[in-house]
């Protein structure tokens, strides 16, 4: 008789923490981000169209694009765009994937900056910097350990500027590149100052790289907090990050330790749930 009532009360029990187990997991259900590295004004392999099928593919709940403010819809920006005009391909994919998918969010994580300016001073300063250090190597006033290290960062630097921006979505987005991009950053961030004080006479160009450098860090830190407030607000859903790829390492090596207490998980766009 007791062995009955233990049995009956252990099934009773069974059930319950079976129940319980369901409700745990539904409301704790990990949220899938995924993080696209692009190139913002595409190149031979790569447009709004191949964004778009990406796009359309994983059909996401929520997509955040690398804007300050709210998207907003271009009249006539899809028809300037098959016809070549230059764009920034993710706002093409995403207002051509939101004529089809209208219930899906837009929002944006990026920090407020006078883009135009910077744009515009950036390539300039960086021009300066590199024609600056090209002297210093070409003339021998390196050490021989700078001059090893000038040419594996002249290497590194090629290869993130150049050959991988001008590779397929899917050759860009692997992991090496992202361990290639941290090891540029590494440098930016240590031995590239040295460099500018040891071999440039010139202080403004120091005070800017410094002043970029910790622009771009905290550039992406700010972002990385916006997008954990949107996987909190939006707890369960499919959330694609279309980020130009320069951001995609920092981004990951951000989020990815955050990942159990916001309950999400990080995955390729190529490895992401296909749509019901």
């Amino acid at each position: 008789m007791h062995y009955l009532r233990a049995s009956v009360l252990f099934t009773i029990l069974c059930i319950i923490n079976l129940g319980l187990s369901v409700v745990f997991a539904q409301n704790t259900a990990h949220t899938q981000v995924v993080i696209i590295g692009t190139v913002h004004n595409g190149n031979r392999y790569l447009n709004h169209n191949t964004l778009y099928r990406v796009l359309k593919n994983i059909k996401p709940d929520v997509i955040l694009w690398e804007y300050s403010s709210e998207f907003r819809s271009v009249k006539g920006l899809l028809t300037y765009a098959s016809l070549g005009g230059r764009v920034w391909e993710e706002q093409a994919a995403i207002q051509k994937y939101m004529s089809r998918h209208q219930e899906t969010l837009v929002l944006p994580f990026d920090t407020a900056f006078d883009r135009n300016n910077y744009l515009g001073i950036r390539p300039v300063m960086e021009k300066a910097i590199r024609d600056s250090l090209k002297r210093a190597y070409d003339t021998n006033r390196m050490t021989p350990e700078d001059k090893t290290a000038y040419v594996r960062y002249q290497q590194i630097n090629h290869y993130m500027y150049v050959e991988i921006p001008a590779t397929p979505l899917l050759r860009m987005n692997q992991p090496d590149v992202l361990d290639s991009n941290r090891l540029l950053h590494d440098f930016d961030r240590n031995r590239f100052i040295s460099f500018i004080k040891n071999y440039s006479s010139d202080t403004t160009l120091l005070n800017w790289q410094i002043a970029e450098n910790t622009f771009w860090e905290d550039r992406n830190i700010f972002m990385s907090r916006r997008i954990l407030q949107h996987i909190k607000i939006h707890s369960g859903k499919k959330i694609v990050i279309l980020t130009g790829l320069m951001h995609k390492y920092f981004l990951y090596d951000l989020l990815q330790p955050e990942a159990d207490p916001f309950a999400f998980k990080l995955v390729e766009y190529y490895e992401a749930r296909p749509a019901n």
